[in-house]
């Protein structure tokens, strides 16, 4: 980022456990995007569904996320 221009960087790791109220919701949304993007609409749901079944419930997740910040200096 600092070749491109911007200025104060900063990247950090951050362990995260998510619980998600909506299950199927937060795993189409976060998780699943490019897998769901490569399936006919109407084979969409139902995989989603199935991966949420598979991971049985309550769905927990572990990962890290990974922060970043930056500032992209004024024009002037």
């Amino acid at each position: 980022m600092r070749e491109t221009g911007f200025e104060d960087v900063r990247c950090d790791l951050e362990q995260r456990t998510v619980l998600p109220d909506q299950p199927l919701d937060f795993v189409t949304t976060v998780c699943l995007g490019q897998h769901l993007e490569a399936l006919p609409l109407a084979l969409r749901e139902p995989f989603a569904r199935a991966v949420v079944e598979a991971c049985g419930a309550p769905l927990v997740l572990d990962y890290r996320r990974l922060n970043i910040a930056a500032t992209r200096p004024s024009r002037a």
